[in-house]
């Protein structure tokens, strides 16, 4: 087992394992009435109204990254993401250095650290299980990074993130 993959979870790991836990617990609990739709509605605006600034954040990732995914180059806006590399914690998370800009499919596995940048190399490493998948293509690639140094990833921000792509999920 790899020196990295014995690693204590932070509190990122933390934070996405209690969220997915209540969204479990929550899921199970439910049965569908013609309210949903509403409610779910309702749910989904309380959340954008907690995350203020995140609209402005992911803009202006796009323009940092001139519209590509920092990992796979797509160009496809409607499939990307805005991804903290610290968590979320009010309006100043959203700066640019704390960010990178990922396809959807690439921003769940960087959280799940089945994908993970080398933050003293910016090399992508794939865990095991995906190196024979469609993401395998990605192991060892450089990060895309932004044209401006200003607005490239901040390094302690992107090693508070890695432990190297674990053999599982840690979620």
């Amino acid at each position: 087992v790899p020196l990295l993959a014995l690693c204590a979870p932070n509190t990122w790991d933390a934070q996405i394992l209690q969220a997915q836990q209540e969204v479990g617990a929550a899921a199970e609990a439910r049965t569908f009435t013609s309210r949903d739709e509403v409610d779910e509605r309702k749910r989904i605006w309380a959340e954008v109204a907690l995350r203020q600034g995140q609209a402005a954040f992911r803009r202006s990732l796009i323009a940092a990254y001139n519209g590509a995914c920092a990992i796979s180059a797509t160009t496809v806006l409607d499939v990307l993401q805005a991804a903290h590399l610290q968590p979320y914690n009010g309006k100043e998370s959203n700066d640019v250095a704390n960010g990178l800009l990922l396809r959807a499919d690439i921003h769940n596995l960087f959280d799940l650290k089945l994908i993970a940048i080398n933050p003293e190399t910016l090399r992508i490493e794939v865990a095991d299980q995906l190196k024979t998948t469609e993401y395998g293509v990605f192991q060892g690639r450089s990060l895309r990074v932004p044209s401006k140094v200003a607005e490239r990833p901040d390094k302690s921000a992107l090693s508070s993130r890695y432990y190297g792509a674990t053999s599982q999920s840690r979620a």
